[in-house]
């Protein structure tokens, strides 16, 4: 009776969104379910192609640097030709150049091709982004981008362990599943998801929120005169740069501590991390529902202090799961207070270009992480790496937390964040 009841408590959480929101959601699933090449990356560069971990850290950079590259491109198409048709382009073109990856040797046409199809991926997100914005009410946007978030999660529960095995036996099923899920998952929104136009939404939810009205003059501008989400987006790369280690780092990890079953060991905890996701997001929201935005985020920052941190001393599986899950909290305090945070501070009618340079500046910490990363390792153990990514993860909390008080020093009041998550 428990469980019956607190189902349907999950269920209604969700409920009174917009038909498109629930096709976003099942497409974010399916997409994210075949999201194999982006996580089994690091893997294949160095066990499959041979490259050193130097290498694989500028390799990964070049190719987060491609994917920042796509999110301008796409953030200012999106604004002026709309979001369906950027997502659905964007989606094919990756999902075909990927494709072709798995008729091909390993070679250096592989790394080449991945960097343009991350072009391809970049310019998804703020087209995504906007048209979630787009479609829904600033009451409702916490609800429907948490949506989204358990959609990637679902996704994620079950892929890395299909992917571990692909990984190790059917190598180009990794290239060839990566595309049919893409293209399942862009033929649903280009059936049954509409184009969504700014200037169609309702002005009167516009007007519960100053900070959404439209603006004349250029986004970068428009950025720069709030300097709050100016701040908080710089450290939010501080924070991206701690979260990069989870598909960088503590794969190669967990390489040197289980050789050849590094990789199914690496499915197995990102599957446990979209569970856990899964299980705990309605629960560390609401238990964090009294704190703002930028208190969250700095809690995000503790908890990666000592999952990742942690890592300097676990060698065990057991050790593995439970540094896993203290990470995966703070990624759900990360990721649910972020998103709304941009979309509430966005003007309507720069939607996709705000969530491009916002992109873009978070993208900062995703190209820097591998790259930084691979430099200390060249030097150093991967213990060092982990006790510095401790010490940087309290930095980042500190800095979240001096702006929270800088918040209420000037008492700025944040429309729709801080006085509750859901």
């Amino acid at each position: 009776m428990i469980k019956k009841q607190s189902l349907m408590s999950y269920i209604k959480t969700y409920s009174g969104l917009s038909s498109p929101i629930y096709i976003l959601f099942v497409a974010r699933v399916i997409n994210r379910m075949g999201d194999f090449v982006h996580l089994f990356m690091t893997l294949y560069l160095t066990r499959i192609m041979g490259f050193d971990v130097k290498t694989v850290g500028f390799f990964i950079m070049i190719t987060a640097a491609s994917g920042i590259l796509g999110s301008v491109t796409g953030g200012k198409l999106s604004d002026h030709t709309g979001r369906k048709i950027v997502m659905v382009g964007s989606q094919f073109s990756s999902a075909a150049i990927v494709a072709v990856c798995g008729f091909l040797p390993s070679t250096m046409v592989i790394p080449i091709l991945l960097i343009v199809s991350n072009f391809f991926k970049g310019a998804v997100r703020p087209a995504s982004r906007s048209m979630l914005t787009d479609l829904t009410k600033s009451e409702d946007r916490q609800k429907a981008f948490s949506l989204l978030y358990l959609g990637t999660n679902f996704g994620v529960a079950i892929g890395p362990m299909i992917a571990g095995f692909l990984f190790l036996n059917h190598l180009s099923w990794i290239f060839w599943g990566d595309a049919l899920t893409t293209i399942i998952a862009f033929t649903l929104v280009l059936i049954y998801v509409p184009e969504s136009n700014p200037t169609e939404i309702d002005i009167k939810d516009i007007k519960i929120n100053d900070l959404e009205k439209a603006v004349k003059g250029s986004a970068f501008k428009a950025f720069l005169s709030r300097p709050v989400l100016v701040f908080f987006s710089i450290f939010t790369v501080m924070a991206n740069f701690i979260y990069a280690q989870m598909t960088f780092s503590l794969p190669l990890h967990l390489n040197d501590i289980f050789n050849e079953k590094g990789a199914e060991v690496f499915g197995y905890l990102m599957s446990f991390n979209a569970v856990v996701v899964l299980i705990f997001t309605a629960l560390v929201l609401n238990i964090f529902k009294r704190l703002k935005a930028v208190y969250n985020m700095a809690f995000a920052a503790l908890l990666f202090a000592v999952g990742f941190g942690a890592l300097t001393v676990i060698s065990s599986f057991q050790g593995f799961l439970i540094t896993t899950f203290i990470w995966t909290i703070g990624e759900i305090l990360m990721v649910t207070n972020g998103s709304v945070y941009i979309a509430n501070h966005t003007p309507i009618n720069l939607r996709g270009r705000f969530n491009a340079i916002t992109g873009v500046i978070f993208g900062l910490g995703y190209i820097a992480g591998p790259f930084i990363s691979g430099l200390i390792l060249a030097t150093g153990s991967i213990s060092d790496l982990w006790l510095f990514i401790l010490f940087f993860s309290l930095l980042t909390g500190s800095f979240f937390l001096g702006l929270g008080k800088y918040e209420k020093y000037k008492k700025i009041r944040l429309t729709d964040i801080g006085k509750k998550v859901y």
